[in-house]
């Protein structure tokens, strides 16, 4: 009887629909731990918004470009 068992499990092993079923369980598994994941991830970016910490909204500094005439001045003056 335990040969059969063997046989059964080596059958099963090389079932192209076992290994199938094996990979879409591992999967939804993995699935489930990204979707935890990413509700944590919009928790703390809502949370960040609301307190004020995230980037929205915040224009970046902007720079002036400096004109011909302004930087023949600035070298003249000897500045860098």
């Amino acid at each position: 009887m335990s040969e059969i068992n063997n046989n059964e499990t080596k059958v099963e092993e090389t079932n192209p629909v076992a290994k199938a079923k094996a990979v879409i369980e591992e999967l939804r598994q993995e699935n489930t731990r990204r979707e935890e994941i990413l509700k944590r991830e919009e928790e703390i970016t809502a949370r960040n918004m609301l307190s004020g910490q995230s980037s929205a909204g915040q224009v970046p500094a902007q720079t002036k470009e400096e004109t011909p005439k302004e930087y023949a001045q600035r070298i003249m003056e000897g500045r860098k």
